[in-house]
């Protein structure tokens, strides 16, 4: 079980991680073209 969840997890952290660091992204696209 642990091994499955495991990279779930890792799996589900770079997912989120990745959301974030397009909304950063687009907050600086957006900053930098009022």
């Amino acid at each position: 079980m642990k091994r499955i969840i495991k990279p779930m997890m890792g799996f589900k952290d770079l997912r989120c991680a990745r959301i974030i660091l397009a909304g950063i992204e687009l907050n600086e696209m957006n900053a930098s073209h009022p």
